[in-house]
C-alpha cells in the first residue's frame, strides 16, 4: 500500500503521465520495461528478504516494486514522449 501511495503521490505531482497513442515504438520500450521488473522479483526481492528478514524485506520490495511501475516507467514514457514530440 506505502508504494501505491507514494508512487501515486510522484507520478500525480511531476510526471503527470498522458498515453499518446499506440505506435510500434511504445509496444516495445514497454516490452523492455518488463525486463527490470522481471529482474526486480527475480534478483531484488531475495535479497531484500535475506538482508532484512521476511517481513520488512518483502514491505521494501513491494514499496520500490510499486513506485517502479507507478512511477519511474511512466516517467521513462513521458521521455521518450517528449523526445518523439521534438522530432515532429
Amino acid at each position: 500500500m506505502m508504494g501505491f501511495i507514494i508512487g501515486r503521490t510522484i507520478e500525480k505531482r511531476w510526471i503527470k503521465f498522458k498515453a499518446t497513442g499506440l505506435d510500434v515504438m511504445s509496444v516495445v520500450i514497454c516490452l523492455i520495461g518488463l525486463v527490470p521488473m522481471w529482474l526486480l522479483k527475480t534478483y531484488l526481492s531475495p535479497a531484500l528478504v535475506a538482508a532484512l528478514g521476511s517481513h520488512w524485506g518483502k514491505l521494501l520490495f513491494s514499496i520500490i516494486h510499486a513506485c517502479y511501475y507507478i512511477a519511474l516507467f511512466p516517467a521513462i514514457l513521458n521521455i521518450y514522449n517528449k523526445m518523439k514530440a521534438d522530432k515532429a
